[in-house]
């Protein structure tokens, strides 16, 4: 009896050890690959799309015309209107950038702009290359797709700059001529004072402004980019109906009219992240 009772105690005594160090096997090899496939899976290459479109908040053109009535009551009947989107950079937050490189990434860019070259960094964060937009038909104008370098990006730096030749601009019109004198603006139609008859005009600047803004979503809430992550579209929209208010073509010198010209543009740019 005592016999048999101390030969299954033996027995289960074994079984059970067996048991558990069969237990402690499976789940060690269980981890192994879950390890394994936690790490293949964090090794992965990632890769990020944006998508860049370039937006107008504007008035509707009629006959053949963009009509623009400023704060001053002069209507602009605009029959060619072109202006030069120079660059889109991205700026790191304020927690992986310190505030002097990036007052040193915005000198640097202004540089390249100049014609003095930049780096590899600047241009790994550039995301468009210097094109002429339409504002007469004002029209989006979809970029095509770009892979901005790894980072969290909080801001982004908008340059309205000139129709260099040595920069490649995209799109440049056949009907004038933006190279020759470098120019940022071209404008040509009539303007009406109150209580005048139209009258001719052809304005053209050499200005340059950009703005630094922060990324927000569509509904115009800080809205961080972080890369690597999920495609995602990138809108740079400005507003037509303001872009001539306090120009007065008839007194204004060009300098003086196309300064207030692009910092109108300038200060209704908005960059938005559209999810």
């Amino acid at each position: 009896m005592d016999s048999s009772i101390t030969a299954l105690r033996n027995g289960r005594a074994q079984g059970g050890s067996t048991g558990f160090r069969t237990g402690l096997i499976v789940l060690f090899f269980g981890f192994v690959g879950l390890f394994n496939c936690t790490s293949e899976t964090e090794s992965l290459p990632t890769s990020t799309e944006l998508a860049i479109e370039l937006h107008w908040d504007a008035p509707e053109s009629t006959d053949d015309a963009l009509r623009i009535e400023n704060d001053l009551g002069i209507v602009y009947h605009l029959d060619t209107a072109y202006l030069v989107t120079f660059s889109l950079e991205f700026l790191f937050c304020e927690d992986e950038t310190s505030t002097l490189e990036r007052i040193w990434n915005l000198f640097r860019i202004s540089s390249a702009y100049a014609g003095h070259g930049g780096d590899e960094t600047v241009e790994e964060r550039r995301l468009i290359s210097p094109l002429v937009e339409n504002l007469r038909t004002h029209e989006v104008v979809i970029m095509g797709t770009f892979m901005p370098m790894d980072g969290s990006y909080c801001s982004a730096f908008y340059l309205i700059g000139r129709a260099e030749e040595q920069h490649g601009i995209a799109d440049l019109p056949a009907d004038v001529d933006m190279t020759t004198e470098e120019l940022s603006l071209i404008l040509t139609g009539t303007y009406t004072l109150p209580g005048d008859q139209p009258v001719p005009f052809v304005f053209s600047t050499r200005s340059a402004q950009g703005r630094t803004d922060d990324l927000t979503n569509a509904k115009g809430h800080i809205h961080p980019l972080h890369i690597p992550t999920t495609t995602q579209t990138l809108h740079i929209t400005r507003n037509l109906y303001t872009m001539l208010d306090g120009v007065d073509i008839s007194t204004m010198d060009d300098d003086d009219a196309g300064t207030t010209i692009i910092r109108n543009l300038i200060e209704s740019t908005d960059i938005q992240i559209m999810d």
